[in-house]
């Protein structure tokens, strides 16, 4: 129980055609070449919320209706906190990126960003359907967000990769000046601040959505 059971296949490189299985005392226990074995690595266990990471999700609950998409998605969002951050197994249970993990929030809502998809997908859909809203540096104000509201960062390596809008990281606003977002460079899923305590949220905020 709360292991991530899977079956692999070994690779080797050429100066060992075997290597022995640690803490086995047979010397007849090797893993050879395209030798199938049973993988065992632990999820990671969520974080209880804090006290005051439990009063802001819950003032977000308040002010929003159990039916709205919103609501939905935060209640989904807060049981993969700590998740761990990860491209590659974004799709994996314990892990995440930062659109799979807004993609999966939301996939409990009739209105939501679809299946599957990157940031540059939920742009997509957001603007498709009316619910984007560009923010504007110095006219935009934090008091026109509302908990469930995503948001949307441009980053330097985004822009140089050509990305629509430069944008390269994306979040859920919680209210209360707080975010909760799958954040690169805490490894996993945490609740920050708005603006300014990550490399993450330091890059222009360039957007946000919200539906209907």
């Amino acid at each position: 129980p709360g292991y991530d059971d899977k079956i692999i296949t070994v690779y080797l490189d050429a100066s060992a055609d075997s290597i022995p299985v640690p803490d086995v005392p047979s010397s007849s226990t090797q893993i050879h070449v395209g030798s199938k074995v049973r993988a065992l690595s632990r999820l990671p266990s969520s974080i209880p919320l804090t006290e005051p990471e439990q009063r802001v999700v819950q003032q977000a609950l308040q002010s929003l209706s159990p039916d709205c998409a919103q609501y939905k998605a935060i209640l989904q969002s807060v049981t993969m906190k700590n998740w761990l951050y990860s491209e590659k197994e974004r799709w994996t249970e314990g892990y995440c990126d930062c659109s799979s993990f807004l993609i999966s929030s939301f996939r409990v809502a009739e209105q939501n960003y679809g299946v599957s998809g990157n940031s540059q997908s939920m742009m997509a859909i957001a603007r498709d359907n009316g619910w984007y809203h560009d923010w504007i540096a110095d006219t935009s104000l934090v008091a026109e967000l509302q908990p469930g509201d995503v948001l949307y960062w441009s980053t330097p390596y985004a822009t140089e990769k050509g990305l629509p809008y430069g944008l390269g990281h994306v979040g859920m606003y919680l209210g209360q000046g707080k975010i909760i977002h799958a954040s690169p460079s805490a490894g996993r899923v945490v609740i920050t601040n708005l603006f300014g305590e990550s490399g993450d949220t330091e890059t222009p905020l360039i957007g946000y959505s919200r539906q209907n």
